[in-house]
Protein backbone atom coordinates (compact mmCIF):
# COMPACT_ATOMS: atom_id res chain seq x y z
CA UNK A 1 0.00 0.00 0.00
CA UNK A 2 1.06 3.57 -1.22
CA UNK A 3 -0.07 6.95 0.59
CA UNK A 4 0.53 10.41 -1.51
CA UNK A 5 -0.22 13.51 -0.69
CA UNK A 6 -1.24 14.57 -4.73
CA UNK A 7 -0.94 18.02 -6.00
CA UNK A 8 -3.52 18.83 -8.33
CA UNK A 9 -2.78 22.56 -9.55
CA UNK A 10 -1.74 23.35 -5.95
CA UNK A 11 -4.60 21.40 -4.11
CA UNK A 12 -3.79 18.96 -2.05
CA UNK A 13 -5.64 15.30 -2.02
CA UNK A 14 -4.82 12.09 -0.11
CA UNK A 15 -4.23 9.53 -2.68
CA UNK A 16 -3.88 5.79 -1.48
CA UNK A 17 -2.78 2.92 -4.01
CA UNK A 18 -3.10 -0.50 -2.61
CA UNK A 19 -2.22 -3.61 -5.32
CA UNK A 20 -4.58 -6.44 -4.77
CA UNK A 21 -3.75 -9.91 -6.60
CA UNK A 22 -4.56 -9.35 -9.90
CA UNK A 23 -5.76 -5.68 -10.08
CA UNK A 24 -4.86 -2.60 -8.33
CA UNK A 25 -7.19 -0.32 -6.02
CA UNK A 26 -6.89 3.21 -6.12
CA UNK A 27 -8.76 6.45 -3.99
CA UNK A 28 -7.80 10.11 -3.75
CA UNK A 29 -9.63 12.24 -1.57
CA UNK A 30 -10.20 15.43 0.72
CA UNK A 31 -12.72 16.37 3.20
CA UNK A 32 -15.07 17.26 0.63
CA UNK A 33 -15.30 13.54 -1.25
CA UNK A 34 -13.61 10.79 -3.14
CA UNK A 35 -13.43 9.28 -6.71
CA UNK A 36 -12.14 4.96 -6.46
CA UNK A 37 -11.07 3.05 -9.60
CA UNK A 38 -13.41 0.05 -10.93
CA UNK A 39 -12.02 -2.18 -7.94
CA UNK A 40 -14.22 -0.32 -5.63
CA UNK A 41 -17.72 0.01 -5.79
CA UNK A 42 -19.64 3.27 -4.33
CA UNK A 43 -23.48 2.33 -3.45
CA UNK A 44 -25.51 4.29 -6.04
CA UNK A 45 -28.35 2.54 -5.52
CA UNK A 46 -29.40 3.86 -2.65
CA UNK A 47 -31.15 7.15 -2.63
CA UNK A 48 -29.56 7.70 1.25
CA UNK A 49 -26.21 7.67 0.06
CA UNK A 50 -26.90 9.71 -3.32
CA UNK A 51 -27.56 12.71 -1.22
CA UNK A 52 -25.47 12.60 1.90
CA UNK A 53 -22.18 11.20 -0.69
CA UNK A 54 -19.73 13.43 -3.00
CA UNK A 55 -18.90 10.41 -4.50
CA UNK A 56 -17.78 8.65 -7.88
CA UNK A 57 -15.92 5.77 -9.98
CA UNK A 58 -13.56 5.30 -12.89
CA UNK A 59 -12.64 2.42 -14.98
CA UNK A 60 -9.50 0.53 -14.13
CA UNK A 61 -6.48 2.23 -14.24
CA UNK A 62 -2.68 1.10 -13.25
CA UNK A 63 -1.15 4.61 -11.80
CA UNK A 64 -2.46 7.42 -10.17
CA UNK A 65 -1.11 9.70 -13.75
CA UNK A 66 -3.89 7.42 -15.82
CA UNK A 67 -6.39 7.99 -12.53
CA UNK A 68 -6.11 12.12 -12.98
CA UNK A 69 -7.12 11.37 -16.24
CA UNK A 70 -9.56 8.98 -16.45
CA UNK A 71 -13.25 9.85 -16.65
CA UNK A 72 -15.63 9.50 -13.88
CA UNK A 73 -18.31 6.93 -15.09
CA UNK A 74 -20.63 7.05 -11.84
CA UNK A 75 -21.33 10.24 -10.08
CA UNK A 76 -24.24 10.59 -7.12
CA UNK A 77 -26.46 12.82 -7.47
CA UNK A 78 -24.99 15.39 -4.24
CA UNK A 79 -21.37 15.23 -6.46
CA UNK A 80 -23.45 16.78 -9.45
CA UNK A 81 -24.64 19.11 -7.02
CA UNK A 82 -20.99 19.86 -7.19
CA UNK A 83 -20.46 19.83 -10.61
CA UNK A 84 -19.16 16.62 -11.13
CA UNK A 85 -20.61 15.09 -14.60
CA UNK A 86 -20.14 11.38 -16.10
CA UNK A 87 -17.04 11.72 -18.72
CA UNK A 88 -15.40 14.56 -17.04
CA UNK A 89 -11.80 13.54 -15.97
CA UNK A 90 -10.91 13.15 -12.23
CA UNK A 91 -8.81 16.51 -12.29
CA UNK A 92 -11.59 18.50 -13.21
CA UNK A 93 -13.74 16.83 -10.57
CA UNK A 94 -11.12 17.21 -7.85
CA UNK A 95 -10.81 21.02 -8.53
CA UNK A 96 -14.41 21.29 -8.24
CA UNK A 97 -14.19 19.96 -4.65
CA UNK A 98 -11.01 21.19 -3.79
Amino acid sequence: MSIHSLNVEGFFFLGIELELPGASFFVVANEVGYITSASFTVCFSSKESQGTTVAATIGEVTSLDEFLQAPLQEVTDLAQDYGWKKGMSCREALLKIA
